[in-house]
């Protein structure tokens, strides 16, 4: 039901209830009129108007005679309805929220600017160099391995590039392989597996752990072999790096990646090597 129509039925029975207050010959009662066809009449003699005094206004008032009160009921109630009826109608839906902003995509880390490299890891697996740089960028290549690119280094001469944790030591020097960067092969772990195993004497383990607690390059000439770190192609293997393991167990890439990664090296920095 609207509310104009509740408004409309409230005048309405205003004008109703007006009407029956002065046609007190015919009250009406439920919507219909009263019929006064049939009802024995008062007798109007001296007896009954003695009656009629002693009854007072209240009880001379006829039937279809509504009280004053009875009005602002009915008004009152109506009202309510009114009221009640705007209260609950639906309020028309307003506009819907806007949809919430999507961050933006973080830059591609390849996008950003490389001042300094923080760490270094090699995946053999995967043939990928990755160097993490300060600020979030990095930078990722294809490197090339030793030619037995399956397993770690153990000895000497087995062609195999090793996997552990290192350390770059010392700066960049110029190469027959256009430049070379070494890392501290062999590492403490690398000392301790080959000294549990008898392949290493414990003067020789412990000056390999020295040289870690030091920065240092540690014994190369060891039966673990040594000499080892990264390096480019030179003029003999220039373009190879990305298709074929040719190292003796170094990890080669191109003449300029090396020249990126050695400018930006400092000694001290972390170098993972995954299997």
């Amino acid at each position: 039901m609207a509310v104009s129509d509740v408004e409309q039925g409230v005048v309405g029975l205003d004008d109703v209830l007006r009407r029956q207050a002065k046609d007190r010959r015919q009250p009406l009662l439920c919507g219909r009129r009263r019929s006064t066809r049939g009802l024995a009449r008062r007798p109007r003699g001296r007896r009954g108007r003695q009656q009629d005094r002693g009854q007072g206004e209240e009880g001379r008032r006829e039937p279809g005679a509504h009280h004053p009160g009875s009005l602002a009921v009915a008004r009152a109630l109506l009202c309510g309805l009114v009221l009640g009826l705007g209260a609950c109608a639906t309020q028309p839906p307003g506009p819907p929220p806007p949809p919430p902003e999507r961050p933006a995509p973080p830059p591609d880390p390849a996008s950003l600017p490389c001042d300094a490299i923080a760490r270094i890891e090699v995946r053999k697996s995967a043939r990928t160099l990755v160097a993490f740089c300060t600020g979030g960028g990095e930078r990722s290549w294809v490197v090339a391995l030793g030619r037995s690119p399956i397993g770690p280094k153990r000895t000497r001469g087995d062609e195999r590039t090793p996997e552990g944790e290192y350390r770059v030591v010392g700066a960049a020097r110029p190469s027959r392989f256009h430049r070379f960067l070494p890392f501290d092969y062999p590492s403490p772990a690398d000392a301790a597996a080959a000294l549990a195993e008898g392949r290493l004497d414990a003067d020789t383990h412990d000056a390999i752990v020295r040289a870690r607690d030091e920065l240092r390059l540690p014994p190369q000439h060891t039966p673990l072999g040594g000499l080892l770190g990264f390096h480019g192609e030179g003029r003999r293997w220039r373009g190879d790096s990305e298709q074929l393991d040719w190292t003796s167990g170094c990890i080669a890439m191109t003449d300029e990646r090396i020249d990126f990664l050695a400018e930006r090296t400092a000694p001290g920095t972390a170098v993972v090597i995954f299997p």
